[in-house]
């Protein structure tokens, strides 16, 4: 995503009457030079991809494997009543590897999961490449799309396993079929990119579209781009609008600027200053300085347009949404490092 450009806010006079008037999408638009940012050219899709395959395993960030299924480990792999999971963080500190090994043998699937997602980032094992590299392998021959994504990672980036471009096309495109959010978004990037397979912007298109419409955020936020800048897309500022609100409503920030620039200004969609506050009003909380200020200078010239009512109930919405997407950002257990 490029930086923020920097924004510049025209001089804007609110009449009296105006001030006093509740705007919800018939009105003037707001007199506002706000862009807004997104990517604008194809210069940062493989390097999406190579952050979504994992290209460098040490950067791997700890933490509870995700992929579907992961979860029915908490009510297969028991011990005493709790899961293995659960009760590698009691007091007794169970081996975390130690406590999904029967499991993974057994064929569990969310425990291989488990168990090699700990030996690639070293958070629950010592780390081990080839051992992840062995134990996704099991679950991919079985089916299991988050894991055949994880092999393609592997594959992509020789960890583990020697490099082989073919075999991590292979094993992603096995996953995105099999409908799995991240691989179709790293499958649409590289086709839009054209690396390792042929160039097909139409195809890529509609790939990182499966991952949005799947829920995917970052495709999302990718989506809205493509749509509003027309760029491996025609123009659809209404699509725009609609795949920036998605994303926003997962926590993102930028989106959720967006979002509330285009509300205001009418950009491509009828103008609804209140719900434009909203966005913008969640956006000024941003850990960015620049976009939180941004965001900040964009929300006083809205809240002009705005009665007092129809401000505080924009700002209430907000804050019923920040709480919900608060509650659902639940960090995961990582297990302990291991040297």
């Amino acid at each position: 995503m490029v930086a923020l450009a920097v924004l510049a806010l025209l001089a804007f006079v609110i009449t009296r009457a105006k001030k006093k008037a509740v705007v919800g999408g018939g009105s003037r638009p707001l007199d506002l030079s706000l862009p807004v940012a997104g990517a604008k050219t194809p210069s940062g899709e493989m390097e999406a991809v190579r952050e979504l395959l994992g290209a460098d395993p040490r950067k791997e960030k700890g933490g509870l494997f995700s992929g579907p299924g992961a979860d029915e480990l908490f009510k297969t792999a028991t011990t005493g009543g709790k899961s293995a999971v659960a009760a590698s963080t009691a007091p007794t500190k169970l081996d975390y590897a130690a406590s999904l090994l029967a499991y993974a043998e057994g064929g569990n699937v969310p425990a291989q999961n488990l168990l090699a997602e700990a030996y690639l980032t070293g958070h629950g094992a010592k780390q081990d490449y080839a051992e992840a590299f062995k134990w996704f392998k099991k679950s991919a021959d079985q089916g299991n799309a988050a894991a055949q994504f994880k092999l393609g990672g592997l594959y992509y980036s020789g960890s583990g396993v020697k490099r082989d471009l073919a075999a991590s096309l292979a094993w992603l495109r096995s996953s995105a079929e099999g409908g799995y959010a991240p691989a179709q978004a790293a499958l649409g990037a590289k086709h839009i990119a054209g690396e390792d397979v042929q160039k097909d912007a139409a195809l890529g298109l509609d790939w990182i579209k499966k991952a949005a419409e799947a829920g995917h955020e970052p495709s999302q936020f990718q989506l809205a781009s493509m749509f509003y800048y027309g760029r491996d897309a025609a123009v659809d500022k209404a699509e725009a609008v609609k795949w920036f609100r998605l994303s926003a409503a997962s926590g993102n920030p930028q989106a959720q600027f967006n979002a509330g620039l285009m509300l205001a200004k009418g950009d491509g969609v009828p103008p609804d200053y209140e719900e434009a506050f909203k966005w913008l009003v969640l956006a000024s909380g941003s850990s960015s300085p620049a976009l939180s200020a941004d965001a900040s200078r964009a929300m006083a010239a809205v809240q002009g347009a705005l009665s007092p009512d129809a401000a505080a109930r924009a700002r209430a919405e907000a804050e019923k949404l920040r709480a919900r997407i608060s509650s659902a950002a639940r960090p995961p257990f990582s297990g302990p490092v291991k040297k």
